[in-house]
């Protein structure tokens, strides 16, 4: 039985040879693997402000510090703050 090669056989398409493509370059592979980095940095950008957007911690935060800076100033302001924290902490839960 003879050997037919693989370029001839019944429904092989025409086109360059897989076998024969050239590795990539470094500067190519360099390229891509920085913008798969920046892909990934975007992401966890996007996750972290939405974390910080949506969490029941940070809308505690801000409502307080909406009231309290309406109500306090000064030293008696940032007193109030820091107690609010602690209450924020307290109440709050993901």
């Amino acid at each position: 039985m003879s050997r037919i090669p693989i370029h001839k056989m019944k429904g092989w398409k025409e086109g360059p040879d897989p076998l024969d493509e050239k590795p990539k370059s470094k500067v190519e592979m360099d390229s891509k693997l920085k913008q798969n980095l920046i892909y990934i940095g975007f992401i966890g950008f996007i996750i972290i402000g939405l974390y910080y957007f949506m969490s029941p911690y940070q809308n505690c935060i801000r409502d307080m510090d909406e009231v309290l800076s309406q109500k306090y100033e000064g030293k008696q302001l940032s007193s109030k703050q820091r107690s609010a924290k602690v209450k924020c902490i307290q109440i709050t839960s993901w």
